[in-house]
């Protein structure tokens, strides 16, 4: 996977839209693992972008959210009316149908749209697979934004569990959802395991980014009290 902000990392299967690096998950043992990482099930292919999926793609770039929702809507639709219906194409469009109920301040709808796609990853990639971390990290979000603190670091635990084992304890996207758990430990008043999950991720990310990089600063201005 690339290097990037994890509520957004889904690089051959889900698109994301523009959006700030703010995504959260039982605190798993941050060693890394003795065995190797586990192989996913099968790799998934990359969706066929239609034309409608383009035009909310483009909508959801330029923050017209409620368009975005209907063209992902109308596009779920056709796929599910579809004999076959391709797994590969429903994740997507699940996932990016939740991406935008959620800009859209649609958060239930979002919920329930994230969830679908994590129970198709985990049907055809394996509970360890990359993109199952996302779907956590996604539901997670959800919850953070509806201010379910406990739920939200559930989920992005789980993300982090997996983000370890599958691509190593410095791997930008783990720092990432370090710095995702402090954000909601620190909204639940924990300032103390704030600052633990946001020194970790400050390690990673001056290490492997270097120290003017965007996700270290942002993690950098929290350390030092810009919240």
């Amino acid at each position: 996977m690339k290097q990037l902000l994890l509520i957004c990392a889904v690089v051959a299967l889900v698109g994301c839209g523009k959006k700030a690096p703010e995504r959260e998950t039982k605190v798993p043992d941050a060693n890394p693992p003795t065995q190797p990482p586990t192989k996913p099930k099968a790799e998934p292919a990359k969706a066929m972008l239609t034309t409608g999926m383009e035009a909310a793609k483009k909508a959801h770039e330029a923050g017209n959210y409620r368009e975005a929702v209907r063209l992902y809507t109308v596009e779920l639709a056709a796929e599910e009316a579809k004999s076959a219906p391709s797994w590969v194409q429903l994740s997507y469009l699940h996932n990016e149908l939740g991406l935008a109920l959620g800009n859209a301040g649609q958060l239930d709808k979002a919920l329930e749209h994230y969830q679908k796609a994590l129970a198709i990853w985990l049907k055809q990639l394996g509970s360890k697979h990359p993109l199952v971390a996302v779907s956590y990290n996604n539901i997670g979000f959800v919850h953070s934004k509806k201010a379910e603190y406990d739920k939200a670091l559930e989920h992005f635990q789980k993300a982090l569990a997996i983000l370890l084992k599958q691509l190593g304890p410095e791997h930008p996207n783990v720092a990432m959802s370090y710095n995702n758990i402090g954000a909601v430990h620190y909204a639940k008043k924990d300032l103390a395991k704030a600052k633990e999950y946001w020194e970790n991720a400050y390690e990673i990310f001056l290490k492997k980014l270097g120290p003017n990089h965007p996700n270290t600063k942002l993690v950098k201005g929290r350390l030092d009290g810009q919240h």
